[in-house]
């Protein structure tokens, strides 16, 4: 498996800002099952449509929020407040939820999709700035999954042209 050197992990978000707020996101109760070890182990909000709330049992060591209404709509709340949102949705069903909130690739989250069964993790947006390559990487060692990182780079094993000179203090200008 692909991983960044550890010293290059603090350079792979703009200015510095790392992963600290994440949202995992499912509508059920399989991809519940699938994101219910990371909410204690990366310290992830799970949120969870409001019907889905009694499949949460009463000892789970987790950040658990329930939503009402289109997920859209949630989606869209946290979009500007988490560095990283996790879904456990269809691929297609993600493009279109994220695809009117995409602007700048310096500031959206890091967007990474798991399937159902939990065994692969795409990075789906922000791979390099946002951190979404090192979130799949982390998010399939915990689920023993597989990340699917795109990028050029990722087969090159070198850092992207965009955050290549982050560690020397490097800014676009």
């Amino acid at each position: 498996m692909l991983t960044w050197p550890t010293w290059f992990w603090p350079y792979l978000r703009v200015e510095g800002l790392s992963l600290s707020s994440i949202a995992a996101i499912t509508t059920t109760p399989t991809g519940l099952r699938s994101l219910l070890p990371l909410c204690s182990t990366l310290l992830v909000t799970l949120w969870i449509p409001e019907g889905l709330a009694s499949e949460v049992k009463g000892d789970e060591e987790c950040s658990i929020q329930t939503y009402q209404g289109a997920l859209r709509d949630t989606v869209a709340d946290l979009w500007s407040s988490q560095d990283g949102l996790i879904f456990v949705l269809a691929t297609g069903a993600v493009v279109r939820l994220i695809a009117p909130l995409l602007e700048d690739k310096a500031t959206d989250p890091a967007v990474v999709v798991v399937d159902e069964a939990g065994q692969f993790a795409i990075s789906l947006c922000g791979g390099h700035q946002g951190g979404g390559d090192r979130l799949a990487q982390t998010i399939s060692h915990y689920l023993n999954a597989t990340p699917i990182l795109t990028g050029a780079a990722n087969h090159l094993q070198l850092p992207g042209i965009d955050v290549l000179g982050h560690p020397f203090g490097w800014v676009k200008g």
